[in-house]
């Protein structure tokens, strides 16, 4: 068994608890063979500390929501806006987001109108137009789009989100007055100058951990994956 003092060891404790130093202590035990040019040492480990030994805990990301037939629904409906509107779409996680082809060099192109399978339902970026001095395309699409779905927007203005289902029931209403309006208006952005000073570089906006596709060529309806 180990043989450490108590003085020894409390000092190590200290050490490797409350400065949280990376160490451990071996003792070893020197033996003779009977013959004095022979021996063998025996080493032993005498002390650990106790966050070097504890059991790792690892975080087991949970799987994403299973869509809902609105959110599949919706999904193949702006799967074909995508196509007439060459847009890219972006698989991420919890659904997909539809961007204009060429992004805008600013903070947050590369975020649109997303479709998700969680409670954010569809989700629209305005900030970027913010950036490009065009308040009044922001507040036209808001109102727009409250009225289609019925929804107010007393918070997060430049992220209003509606469910999926609001959306689809007045479908032809929505794109008209918000979707076709809002891609016409990005895609307006390649002759532009943006106001703000944080201007990106595109390359920079390569969304980590999805897959993007351009125009049609996305998963089938309604898969939501993410790497």
């Amino acid at each position: 068994m180990p043989s450490l003092d108590e003085r020894t060891r409390r000092i190590m404790t200290f050490l490797a608890e409350g400065a949280r130093m990376t160490f451990f202590a071996v003792e070893v035990d020197h033996f003779h063979a009977g013959d004095a040019h022979t021996s063998v040492l025996v080493p032993r480990t005498a002390f650990v500390p106790s966050w070097i030994t504890a059991p790792v805990v690892r975080q087991v990301t949970p799987p994403p929501p299973t869509p809902s037939a609105e959110t599949r629904e919706l999904t193949r409906r702006m799967d074909d806006l995508a196509k007439e509107w060459s847009l890219t779409v972006v698989q991420r996680r919890t659904g997909r987001v539809y961007l204009p082809r060429t992004l805008e060099p600013v903070q947050y192109a590369r975020s649109g109108v997303g479709v998700y399978a969680s409670d954010r339902g569809m989700e629209v970026n305005l900030n970027v137009f913010r950036l490009y001095g065009e308040d009044a395309i922001v507040e036209e699409l808001l109102a727009a789009l409250g009225d289609v779905t019925g929804t107010s927007f007393p918070q997060a203005r430049d992220w209003p989100a509606v469910p999926c289902a609001a959306v689809l029931n007045h479908w032809e209403a929505a794109r008209s007055r918000v979707l076709d309006p809002y891609f016409k208006a990005r895609a307006a952005h390649v002759t532009k100058a943006p106001i703000a000073e944080d201007v990106v570089a595109v390359a920079d906006q390569v969304e980590t951990g999805a897959t993007k596709t351009t125009g049609i060529n996305v998963t089938s309806p309604g898969l939501v994956s993410e790497g």
